[in-house]
């Protein structure tokens, strides 16, 4: 689940009619109050615990925490981009520190998705471009 605190916020504010959201959480630890005697494993996200609900931090609920921050070793950040990227086809002998150094230090996860994703569409207005000129090739080559 993403965006946990858009789903579970903190009860008890009355910031909707006839405390629906309350209702709408209280089912929610509920069904994953159920779930969890099945051994159902569920694993959220969100920017910002301070507004979860407490009751959902407790055991058999998302009773663990781990924070991810932005990672900025050099190797994390080209393993990053290579899982991104495992299953595209690239240019080859990439070089992979140079376009590091292009790269701000604060990227994020999401933030390298958005490159590869460009990437990918400007991969793709290439092979249109060259293949209304009538030098289309068989592959969608991402370049650095």
């Amino acid at each position: 689940m993403d965006e946990l605190d858009a789903l579970i916020p903190k009860r008890g504010n009355n910031s909707d009619s006839h405390s629906v959201m309350d209702r709408i959480v209280a089912e929610l630890l509920m069904q994953m109050d159920i779930a969890s005697h099945n051994q159902v494993f569920v694993i959220g996200a969100t920017n910002r615990p301070d507004l979860l609900d407490p009751s959902i931090l407790r055991p058999g609920r998302f009773d663990k925490q781990i924070y991810l921050g932005i990672t900025t070793s050099r190797e994390d950040r080209v393993k990053i981009l290579k899982a991104q990227t495992r299953h595209l086809t690239l240019e080859e002998n990439i070089d992979w520190s140079d376009l590091l150094k292009k790269l701000p230090e604060n990227f994020t996860g999401a933030d390298f998705y958005g490159l590869t994703s460009k990437a990918v569409m400007a991969a793709a207005e290439r092979a249109i471009e060259e293949y209304e000129q009538g030098t289309e090739h068989d592959k969608i080559k991402i370049k650095q």
